[in-house]
């Protein structure tokens, strides 16, 4: 398994049937036209002009409580100007850039590296003294401005309409207020007991076609099943009540944060930037902390390996091949935590309470200790800190022959901790494989920094958690 898989994973879209159709234009007619102002940008011009005018007088009154920047020296006068242009350069950036907020973001964050290291390279190499303070404001700045003015112009790109089945994915931006409604409900037709299991109990769920489904602001359907007649007219009915219709795989994405293997598809692979500039920004980022964290993380692991070579001998480091990116084969490093493998043993997923893990190990783990040896595997660029938790060859190429779309978590670069990790934590047989691949698929799809983001912030309350002993 040397390189991705690709084939039999792949699926395209279904047609739709005659219903869906039906379903979809009825709830087009009965949704109101969004203003023409929903897709108008932000005139870049304008921005440009507010922020010329602003900047200059912003970094003078701030670093030489002088707000008049012409009155500077020379001297202090062009490092000012530099960080401003490069201030200038990001605005024009966010307000310009369209797509997918994940895009927008991470072409803000690409441009405020290259500008601002750029003019930090001019400024250092051209003797100019102390800018240090500039540039750290230059930076500030321009990732206040770059973010806000993205996330601003992010909500004039999309006009709300209602949901009427399957649409690309950049189309379903308007959508997660509608997921957020009070009363939501779904189809009993169609419905899976797993689909049932993952919406939980506060969805309630319409078993009797004949029942009002107008009473409900949200209706969630399973468009990948044609609708019998008396369905059909149920949903025709909740539309004309004033109703949204939805399908029943989107709320699963946007609510729950997970992706169906089975509505993953081929043409989800246009929109993604895993080749992306948030791509580089993101190695960019794991190399920068990996070595700012370094010194501590070399003490911690000091300690541990002595303790693990005092109570369980060596093997102090456990040494094993993972399947990385594009199903590279890697030797992943953690500090040793279970007892060796016995002589004709094979290998399987580590279990919650796996009776293979040391007590020592048992404690490495709950801290998360162990995985720490991992910053090596990031700093060779086999890993990210976030991403799919990357699985021995063996037990990969079993997953992906039951599970087809298993072998898209090799799109990405695995993590030492994932939204799968921080969503579900370990699967112990293949129809818990199957529930924790929804989730890294959703990660897969939603590639970008909102959802790296919520991953480092779940991950932060779960160690917070574990240390506090809660």
């Amino acid at each position: 398994m040397s390189r991705l898989a690709i084939g039999p994973a792949w699926r395209g879209t279904p047609s739709p049937t005659v219903e869906q159709l039906t379903i979809g234009a009825a709830q087009r007619a009965a949704q109101p036209a969004a203003p023409r102002s929903a897709r108008t940008r932000i005139p870049s011009p304008f921005v440009l002009a507010a922020a010329a005018l602003f900047l200059p007088s912003t970094y003078s009154g701030l670093l030489f409580a002088e707000w008049n920047p012409l009155a500077l020296p020379p001297h202090l006068l062009l490092p000012l100007m530099l960080n401003a242009a490069c201030n200038m350069l990001v605005v024009w950036t966010a307000s310009a850039t369209t797509g997918r907020r994940e895009r927008q973001l991470g072409l803000v964050l690409l441009c405020v590296f290259a500008t601002h290291g750029a003019a930090g390279a001019i400024l250092l190499t051209g003797g100019f003294g102390d800018v240090e303070p500039v540039l750290t404001l230059g930076v500030a700045i321009s990732l206040m401005l770059g973010t806000g003015i993205a996330l601003f112009v992010d909500s004039f790109q999309t006009k709300r309409v209602a949901a009427s089945g399957p649409v690309h994915h950049s189309q379903s931006r308007g959508f997660v207020d509608s997921f957020q409604t009070k009363r939501v409900a779904a189809l009993g037709y169609g419905l899976s007991p797993e689909i049932q299991r993952w919406l939980g109990p506060s969805i309630e769920v319409i078993s009797d076609p004949s029942m009002d489904g107008g009473r409900y602001e949200l209706v969630l359907v399973n468009f990948d099943q044609a609708l019998p007649s008396s369905w059909s007219r149920l949903v025709s009915r909740a539309i004309l009540d004033g109703a949204e219709v939805s399908h029943v795989a989107r709320y699963l994405e946007h609510v729950r944060g997970r992706t169906r293997p089975e509505d993953f598809n081929a043409h989800h692979l246009s929109g993604l930037e895993i080749n992306g500039p948030y791509a580089a920004c993101k190695r960019a980022f794991d190399i920068t902390l990996v070595l700012l964290l370094a010194p501590a993380v070399l003490l911690v692991v000091g300690v541990a390996a002595l303790s693990i070579a005092l109570t369980l001998g060596r093997p102090i480091f456990f040494v094993q091949n993972r399947v990385g990116r594009e199903g590279q084969v890697f030797r992943m490093f953690k500090l040793r935590t279970m007892r060796e493998r016995f002589p004709g043993e094979t290998a399987k997923a580590t279990a919650k309470n796996d009776d293979r893990i040391t007590p020592l190990g048992r404690v490495l783990r709950r801290y998360h200790i162990d995985e720490l040896p991992q910053f090596w595997n990031v700093l060779k660029g086999d890993m990210s800190l976030i991403g799919p938790r990357p699985e021995q060859p063996e037990l990969a190429r079993e997953y992906a022959d039951q599970l087809p779309a298993y072998t898209f978590r090799h799109l990405v670069r695995p993590g030492i901790t994932g939204w799968a990790q921080v969503s579900f934590g370990y699967a112990e047989n293949l129809a818990e494989t199957r529930e924790k691949l929804t989730y890294d698929l959703h990660y897969v799809k939603s590639f970008g920094p909102l959802i790296d983001l919520r991953v480092a912030l779940r991950t932060l309350r779960v160690v917070l958690g574990e240390l506090s002993g809660r």
